[in-house]
């Protein structure tokens, strides 16, 4: 635990610059609501997201950290999958069982 709080300063440094070598494009949209999917880590980062811009926002931006997703996702939600390791299945499996269920969505996966 000692090691991991004494390396966080590297670790912010290191996604700051994967934050800058990022190419994303722009979503679709217009969207009626914003979902942030991570578990863990991956959580926290899309928690910080939200709250950055939530005085901005036009719409509401909930973070979910489960392995399923709110009822109310559907076409005009924009689904964001963070996953902070190589397990991608943990994100995707909240959207599999979306899009499994209802209208396409837009998703965003985030892996670093």
């Amino acid at each position: 635990m000692y090691e991991l709080i004494n390396d966080f300063p590297q670790q912010l440094q290191e996604a700051l610059e994967i934050g800058r070598k990022a190419s994303l494009s722009k979503p679709a949209g217009p969207y009626s609501s914003v979902v942030i999917t991570g578990l863990g880590g991956s959580g926290i980062g899309g928690r910080i997201a939200a709250q950055m811009v939530a005085q901005e926002a036009k719409v509401p931006i909930e973070v979910f950290s489960n392995y399923y997703l709110p009822a109310y996702v559907g076409k005009g939600t924009l689904l964001i999958a963070a996953t902070l390791t190589s397990r991608l299945w943990i994100p995707m499996s909240a959207a599999g069982l979306t899009l499994s269920s209802i209208s396409p969505i837009s998703i965003r996966l985030i892996s670093t």
